[in-house]
């Protein structure tokens, strides 16, 4: 069965953001241990609960800037 991406994200805020044991979490919306567990590791590494996905984050600052920034 897969969940939709509000499930996934109501679950990632329950668990990461408010720090209810995952248990409580489970038994609440439903979803495996295992799935929430695969969810935050997604959240974690790429800031997106979507597989493929990332989120890029936007700056304003002039490309310049930011390669300049980057060096060691």
């Amino acid at each position: 069965m897969t969940c939709s991406i509000d499930m996934r994200w109501r679950s990632i805020v329950l668990t990461y953001l408010y720090d209810i044991d995952l248990p409580v979490v489970t038994s609440v919306m439903g979803v495996s241990t295992w799935s929430i567990s695969r969810w935050s590791l997604l959240f974690r590494r790429r800031g997106n609960v979507i597989p493929n996905t990332r989120i890029t984050p936007e700056t304003h600052w002039p490309p310049e800037c930011i390669r300049a920034s980057r060096r060691p």
